[in-house]
């Protein structure tokens, strides 16, 4: 066990495919903070102009992309690993983009509105909203289950 200081808020987190990294959202710090969790140490923190309340994550299961849903700036980024170069920055035009997760082929990236009371559905390829489909009232979590 270890305590380790990190920026304000830190909210969510997604462990790499390997086990060896942990990568957590600080909505308060608007920041991306990556850990080595053999070492237990803070290694990178990752920060950008549109990185306002960054909230949801999800990676890919080649470890290859992370994808990060920014709240304040209703945009989502595509992140590469393990470099952590923002590769594409896309807008949903939603408010409240809270949290994302990938269909279990990964075809699609679905993202909870939390303001506009609806999921955005995102083809991965092309990054671009295939489909919006009206949710409850603040949609927050989003997972698939697997049948």
């Amino acid at each position: 066990m270890k305590t380790i200081p990190v920026d304000k808020n830190p909210h969510e987190a997604v462990i790499s495919p390997d086990g060896k990294q942990a990568y957590v959202t600080c909505s308060g710090g608007d920041s991306l903070l990556v850990f080595d969790n053999e070492t237990m140490t803070l290694t990178k923190r990752v920060t950008h102009p549109d990185f306002r309340f960054p909230h949801g994550l999800a990676i890919t299961r080649d470890g290859k992309r992370l994808l990060l849903a920014s709240t304040r700036s209703g945009k989502f980024f595509v992140i590469s690993l393990p470099s952590l170069e923002v590769k594409q920055v896309c807008a949903t035009g939603q408010e409240a983009v809270h949290m994302v997760a990938l269909t279990p082929d990964e075809r699609f990236a679905y993202i909870a509105n939390n303001k506009t009371n609806d999921i955005s559905v995102i083809d991965v390829a092309t990054l671009k909203e295939v489909e919006r489909i009206d949710v409850g009232i603040h949609p927050d979590g989003i997972a698939f289950l697997m049948r």
